[in-house]
């Protein structure tokens, strides 16, 4: 499930990133505290989606929920259940700051970016 997770919106936020740290001229060291960056926010990022696909309203998430159930997707709610979710979610957050720390404060944005992943309601 983690390999799948990080091949989807994963893989689509760690080029983003990627490409932002070639354009702005990213040491080494920079690009692979990014790229551990991304890979975590990623992965919480799709965690909190399959939360909320078994937490939320179809209205406040303005989609249908219960979708991956429905489908026998494989979910991290389905295999470790929801609270188990909400802590690895919250580690790969934890994780994402960490690598950012090399920045300062000056990657704020990006750490209030993983930090709103988790967090979101839709």
């Amino acid at each position: 499930l983690r390999a799948i997770h990080a091949k989807k919106t994963g893989a689509l936020i760690l080029a983003a990133v990627k490409m932002a740290a070639i354009i702005c001229g990213a040491t080494p060291k920079q690009k692979k505290a990014l790229s551990a960056y991304a890979r975590n926010m990623g992965m919480a990022f799709q965690i909190a989606d399959d939360i909320l696909d078994v937490t939320a309203s179809t209205r406040a998430l303005g989609k249908p929920v219960g979708q991956d159930a429905r489908n026998k997707k494989a979910s991290y709610p389905a295999i470790v259940g929801v609270d188990r979710s909400v802590e690895l979610a919250e580690k790969h957050v934890r994780l994402a700051h960490k690598a950012l720390s090399i920045f300062g404060g000056s990657a704020s944005h990006l750490a209030n970016i993983a930090s709103y992943a988790v967090r979101r309601k839709k």
